[in-house]
Formats: structure tokens, sequence, C-alpha cells
């Protein structure tokens, strides 16, 4: 390079930089020292570029074949299959030509292409817990517990989002408000798979206010003293009244929807218990059938002195003596005002302290908030609850507002309502699997869940739900009747303009015994679906 200084053992910059230049062009011939370094001579004469992954047995002694040893026996450990042994392409040029570190990389990177044959891009299969509380079934069983929370998970994504498209609201309003199945019929709207998950979460509620009115209420608050950290509206005794007409309004028109068969349930949610309507043909049901828990012995009392019928379907009497009175009551004044709404102090003179039953408070035959408690009314005896429920006291709560309503159908006064959807992804990292979840928050009914693990049966081969129950709702579901029940044909003939899809209209008109319930549990609390199998976990700690 024409650099005539003497070799002081640094090098300028500029001179690195010629150095490079002339390393990059190559240019054949040539020779160039800087300092002690020597610049090698490149031939004018064309070389073939040896191919590294070709097959040559020239040198059986080279370090590709100790290489390729290595790689067998790593393919002996790692796949039972031995599928390195079988492989026809040969890495032996590799370790020649570029060193160790190459032929310890095409090792790795053929194990790696064994462990993705091997694996073949499976979905995970879910191994769901066996025992006397699991059921397996080729539809999602039927749970009439109230849920506040539910959550999908699945290796997949479910086609749902929080964010929905002008078409996809549109078509999934459309479709709820009209009950119209979007994924089959003559219509034009969306038939996405967000637009029907939208249809799904929609629900009719009555009244609409901006306090929370689901849960009313919970096994925990009924003992625990009030608090007034809760939000709480201060309405004069005007709007009071007002409000509590329109309740009544609403509530005699669910109820004559349900009565119609163009309805197949309501909820009611007081400050202190649940009441399901249900339909006539509803579980195998002949005529219209009324629920309510957790009753109180204030509450059977008022409703005997109403003369209304009902049953004790889920209480057993210890007692043998006890079968011939198998319903507890007690006439205790201070229950029964207690009940109403009323302090038995303020009216002096009317307490008892001495209970008459003896099923009364510390009795071992106690079942005030229990299971057992479950009321059942059915037949024309309904007409005569309701009216017991639009003229009670006992309906209207400290925060003097009316009872929630809760039903999958319009009727006068209800507002449309959607669940909270929250989308999230959850693993992926440190070999934990990734899972897509949706989380949706609010009153969810017992159509939701069906008609939403349907849905993402069509979407996915395997997913998850787990359900938060509302306790207090449970014996809703262990009540099962043993009388003659109507066929599901011509419950499902007489309900077809109740709102529900046909096919998760046949789950709700289907006998127990066709459910795979069998008269036990069916408190839903895991849901896992796998290769067209629901497998159902409806472990719980109640003992009847």
């Amino acid at each position: 390079m024409g650099d005539t200084e003497p070799d002081t053992g640094w090098t300028k910059p500029r001179q690195s930089f010629k150095l490079k230049k002339n390393l990059s062009r190559g240019r054949p011939g040539s020779t160039s020292s800087v300092g002690n370094r020597t610049l090698p001579n490149f031939s004018t004469q064309q070389v073939k570029r040896r191919n590294p992954f070709g097959i040559d047995d020239s040198d059986p002694g080279s370090a590709g074949d100790v290489a390729k040893a290595k790689r067998q026996r790593l393919g002996d450990i790692f796949s039972p299959a031995s599928a390195f042994r079988e492989r026809k392409i040969s890495f032996s040029k590799v370790g020649s030509d570029f060193g160790t570190g190459d032929s310890r990389d095409s090792g790795l990177s053929e194990l790696s292409q064994s462990s993705i044959e091997s694996s073949t891009f499976k979905s995970p299969t879910f191994s769901p817990p066996t025992g006397p509380h699991t059921s397996s079934s080729s539809c999602p069983p039927l749970d009439w517990s109230l849920k506040s929370r539910a959550r999908f998970t699945s290796p997949t994504p479910l086609g749902w989002t929080q964010h929905l498209s002008t078409v996809e609201e549109a078509s999934g309003v459309t479709g709820g408000v009209r009950c119209l199945s979007l994924s089959q019929g003559s219509h034009c709207l969306d038939t996405s798979a967000n637009a029907q998950f939208h249809s799904l979460c929609l629900y009719w509620q009555h009244p609409s206010l901006p306090v929370p009115l689901y849960p009313r209420y919970t096994l925990s608050s009924l003992t625990r003293p009030a608090t007034t950290t809760a939000p709480s509206l201060s309405l004069s005794p005007e709007m009071q009244r007002a409000m509590h007409s329109d309740w009544m309004s609403s509530l005699q028109s669910v109820y004559q929807l349900v009565k119609a068969r163009q309805c197949p349930y309501f909820y009611l949610l007081a400050p202190s218990f649940t009441c399901l309507f249900r339909a006539a043909g509803i579980a195998g049901s002949q005529q219209i059938t009324s629920l309510l828990t957790p009753s109180t012995t204030g509450i059977r009392a008022a409703l005997k002195r109403e003369e209304i019928e009902f049953t004790l379907p889920l209480f057993r009497p210890k007692d043998p003596v006890e079968e011939e009175d198998a319903s507890p009551e007690c006439d205790s004044t201070n229950e029964f005002l207690e009940s109403l709404g009323i302090e038995a102090d303020s009216l002096p003179g009317l307490a008892n302290a001495a209970p008459k039953n003896r099923l009364a408070a510390g009795s071992s035959q106690n079942i005030d908030g229990k299971v057992e408690s479950l009321v059942m009314v059915e037949g024309v005896e309904c007409q005569s609850l309701l009216n017991y429920l639009l003229n009670a006291k006992l309906v209207v709560g400290k925060d003097q507002l009316p009872p929630t309503l809760l039903a999958p159908v319009a009727y006068h006064g209800a507002s449309l309502r959607t669940l909270r959807v929250k989308q999230g992804q959850t693993g992926g990292k440190g070999g934990v699997p990734l899972q897509h979840s949706v989380e949706l928050t609010g009153p969810i009914l017992p159509h939701m869940v069906q008609g939403l693990s349907r849905l993402a049966a069509t979407t996915t081969n395997s997913f998850g739900v787990g359900l938060n129950t509302l306790e207090e709702t449970n014996s809703f579901s262990l009540y099962h009747s043993k009388d003659a029940e109507a066929p599901s044909a011509f419950a499902t003939a007489s309900l077809d303009d109740c709102g529900l899809d046909p096919e998760i209209l046949k789950t709700f008109c289907a006998l127990s015994k066709e459910g795979g319930s069998e008269g036990g549990d069916t408190i839903v609390r895991d849901l896992l679906y796998s290769r067209g199998s629901y497998q159902a976990n409806s472990q719980s700690k109640i003992s009847l």
C-alpha cells in the first residue's frame, strides 16, 4: 500500500479501512502487508463451491462420521423410533468443512425436526378428573343455578372479541332481540362467530339502575351486619312508589309470557331469596312450576297463611316420628315479623321468645337458609304466589329497591343488557402452553352457558369453562321432579315460540334421565370439551 512509516505495532484507522476494502474486493494476485500482516493470494481459477449437505463416502474415517455416530446416539435417546438412523441425508461434510460448531448445530436441528414430527401439532387433550362427581355427555349439562362469572380457555382462538364492528354489533342485537338463530335460517344478518357470541351475551333486566342489582344478596351478606360501603340511591317516597308500580307491571308481564309459553323461565332476585318460574314443559313438567330458595320459617308460615300450597322436595327428616309432618314450620311471631321487615321490638306484647315447633332455631333440623329449604309451588298455586310477591313487603330491601327480574326474552319495562367481556392470553413462556381466554362477568343465565358452549365447539376442538356459581341458588339444580313427567317431544312442540334455539330447547325439555343427571348433583362448576364430548365437574360440598 506504499506506506513507509515504521512498524510501531499500531494500526491506523485509515490503513484498517483499506485492509477491509481490499479484503471485500478480493483482487487476485495482489499482496499487501500492514505491519507484520500479509494478505492471502487469491487464485483466478474458479472453484466450485462444495455442497455441505452432499453424500461423500470417500473418507470413512473423517470427523463427519464421528459426528454422525454422536447424532445417532442422540436419536436413540430422544426418539424411540430411531428416526435418525432412517434418514438418507448425511451431514458428514458439515463437520469437515465448518468445524465442530456447525456439526453440533446440524444435529440439534435434526433433533428438533424429529420432535416436531412426533408431536404433529396436536391440540392438547384435557384429562378431567374421574369420579362420582363427573359426568360425560354429547351436549352441555343443564344447570339451573345462576352464575356470576365464566372463563373460556382454549389453545386456539375462539373467534370472540370484546370489540365489535358495526355489522357484528347490529346483527348480534337484531338476532338477540328477535330471538333469531344467526347460524341458520333465512335472513341477511352477519353469521360470523363474533356476531353470534354477542347475540348470546344479551339478556333482559328490570329495573335498570346505576347501582349493582346482581347479585342482590349472598349467604355471607345475610350473616354479617349491614354496611354503607355499597352505593345506594336516595329516592323520595314518590319515586319509590312509582318504581314499585313499574316493577309490578313488569313482573305481571313476564309471568304472563311464561304462562303462555312465550318465555321459558325467569328469575326474581329479592333481597333475601331468589325465585325461579319455569313454563310448562320445561324439565318435563306438565304445568308451570315455581321454586323459591332459600326460605325461612317466616316465609313458609306466611305462605301457609295465604293458603298457598307448597312442598319441600329436598327436605329429608332424620327422625322417623317426623314423617307424618315433614313440612317444618314455626309459629314464632318474632321470625314472622322479621320476615316481613318489621322489628318485633316495635310492637310490644307480640314477642314470643319460646318457639312452639321442634324445628325452630337451635334444633338439629333447622333448615332455614339451607338447600333443604327449597319451596316448590306448581300449577294454579303459582298465581297465588305471584300475588303474594306483588304485595309482600319482604321483597323490598332496606334500599327500597324492587327485586331484580332476569329473563331471556323481552317483556314490559325490561332493559336490554349485555355481559362484560374481557379477552386475554395466558402462558406461552417457560414451557407453559399458550391459552386464549375470554372472561364473561354478569348474570349468566342457563341458556347462555348452553349457547356459548355449543358455539365454542364449532370453532375449536377442545376448550374448558370455569364457572363461578352463586351458592344460594344451588338448590334449583338439585331439584328433580319424581312425578309423571310429560314427554319431551310434546313439550318442545308447545314451546316453539319461547325464544330458545331448537337444539337448546331440546335440552331444556329433556327429562332428568335423558340429561344424564338421574336425579344427582348437576351443579356445573367446570366444563371441559374435547372431541365432541362434554365433561362436567359437579363436585360440591352440599350434603342432603
